[in-house]
């Protein structure tokens, strides 16, 4: 067995929604190469684009015992393309898809965790269980500004230990966001976010996030919603991974409502605290945008268009975060690109060293590996 196991806290299925017609056709299931090793977490960017209706995509190992409609990686609605990226393990390299309502789906793949730096569940035959849901407010009721729960991400988890978790918002009341935060950090619950929420639509975060006292994380939302986590697997030691700052909570490194926005298709550079061969574990959120369009998070040193791909995508005026993992340049910088105006700010959770998060392409750059409108 590659890495190590984790032990799971608890799980609850959720069921597919009523499928329609449409181009990748509803309950389905795509299925790409990754280029990975065996064992390893594959950093992939997964975009629901042209829904048919209201669905979630989950991506997954096929060679894992866990139910692929029991957790969600994207969540989507009719209108608009929306992304969300996650490390996926997978003992092949393949990763699958299954796409609960009709959608067309594109995967861009940065890298990989290794497979001696990833933890992952594991069932009792040592069969990877994939994603695990460990909160679900839908069995019970909506939370609320005024709660404050706190959990562990597994029954062996251990206090300043990063995990690889999803987030997703449910059934909003109102516009506002959520904050997945370390249990005792000095810093107050609202000061960062990891996903920015509409009222009544369903959105979902891929983030990396550090455990605090009692080996916990701790719910912040600024309205009321449900909140649903799935916990991927985390990083076994910890010195292969940095955290940004000394309480283990973000440190806000780009923030252009302090200075002036992105004009369509231009290009910033922000200087990072990576050294030389780290990579950085960001979050980036657009607001306010003049147009339907995206983000692109890529490092200095890439060569490729940055227009090839995409981060974050977001709909005219609406706020949108995404993490991900993106190597540092040589020159310690991260770049930004926009496809139409927008306001932009980036959070960095943290940083891994050389040889934790393996890079696809030698200059940090993401490949598209599959695209269902190519046919």
């Amino acid at each position: 067995m590659l890495g190590a196991a984790l032990v799971a806290t608890g799980a609850v299925a959720i069921g597919s929604p009523t499928p329609i017609a449409s181009a990748v056709e509803p309950d389905g299931t795509t299925c790409f190469d990754a280029g990975a090793p065996s064992g390893a977490g594959v950093v992939v960017n997964g975009t629901a684009a042209a829904p048919g209706g209201s669905g979630y995509l989950n991506f997954y190992d096929p060679a894992s015992s866990g139910d692929p409609t029991a957790t969600s990686t994207v969540n989507y609605a009719p209108g608009a393309a929306v992304a969300n990226s996650v490390v996926t393990p997978s003992d092949s390299g393949e990763i699958c898809v299954y796409n609960s309502e009709s959608v067309e789906i594109i995967a861009d793949v940065s890298g990989w965790i290794a497979p001696d730096k990833l933890l992952s569940f594991f069932d009792d035959d040592d069969v990877r269980l994939g994603a695990i849901r460990v909160f679900d407010t839908r069995d019970i009721r909506k939370y609320t500004p005024q709660d404050d729960f706190c959990f562990n991400p597994a029954a062996n988890a251990r206090a300043d230990q990063p995990w690889f978790i999803n987030v997703t918002i449910a059934g909003a009341e109102a516009n506002g966001f959520a904050n997945i935060y370390p249990q005792g950090s000095a810093s107050a619950p609202d000061a960062n976010s990891v996903i920015n929420f509409n009222a009544g639509r369903n959105v979902a975060n891929g983030v990396t996030a550090t455990t605090g006292t009692e080996s916990k994380f701790c719910i912040y939302t600024s309205a009321t919603t449900h909140v649903i986590i799935d916990v991927v697997g985390g990083i076994q030691l910890d010195e292969d991974f940095r955290p940004a700052t000394s309480d283990n909570t973000a440190e806000r490194i780009l923030n252009t409502r302090n200075s002036s926005p992105f004009v369509a298709e231009e290009v910033r550079c922000v200087e990072t605290s990576a050294a030389p061969g780290e990579s950085v574990v960001l979050n980036a959120t657009s607001f306010g945008a003049s147009g339907n369009g995206y983000l692109n998070v890529y490092s200095s040193d890439a060569t490729v268009d940055p227009a090839a791909n995409s981060t974050v995508n977001f709909r005219f005026g609406a706020n949108v975060a995404n993490g991900t993992i993106v190597p540092a340049g040589d020159d310690g910088e991260i770049c930004v690109y926009a496809s139409v105006a927008s306001q932009v700010i980036i959070d960095v959770s943290g940083y891994l060293p050389p040889g934790v998060f393996i890079s696809l392409n030698a200059d940090g750059s993401a490949d598209r590996v599959l695209d269902s409108r190519e046919g």
